[in-house]
């Protein structure tokens, strides 16, 4: 659809009730934006940004929880690893930890149903990572 976000790579991704949201990444330059693509109407819509928001970055996480929730975790600007959690909640972004585990990007995350929680495992920030973490 030509009425959606702009070309992009290493942006994130998350899904939930028909709903993909699509956060960031890197175009023309480092990207901020949020958009949200309703599959059953095939129509993208640009999330406004009504407060703090997560700052723009490529090679993060997106997850979304059972709430209907979208959490973002790390990634990179152009020179910065960042170790940020945020939560967009009914427009809004919270940011949760900014200390939470070690900085990194080009990670994968899930979100665990069962144990209402956040679990993040490699990425790099530098050096390539193994490690597994439980928010």
């Amino acid at each position: 659809l030509a009425d959606g976000p702009s070309a992009r790579s290493s942006h994130a991704v998350a899904s939930l009730n028909q709903i993909l949201w699509v956060h960031a990444g890197k175009g023309e330059e480092l990207l901020q934006d949020l958009w949200a693509y309703n599959q059953l109407l095939n129509t993208w819509t640009p999330v406004p940004l009504f407060s703090t928001a997560p700052s723009a970055r490529k090679e993060h996480v997106a997850v979304t929880d059972g709430n209907g929730d979208l959490w973002i975790h790390g990634g990179q600007d152009d020179s910065v690893f960042f170790n940020d959690l945020w939560k967009l909640s009914a427009n809004t972004w919270t940011l949760i930890s900014n200390r939470s585990v070690p900085s990194r990007s080009s990670h994968v995350g899930v979100w665990d149903s069962l144990n209402g929680a956040l679990w993040i495992h490699g990425g790099f920030d530098g050096v390539l990572r193994q490690d597994i973490w439980k928010f």
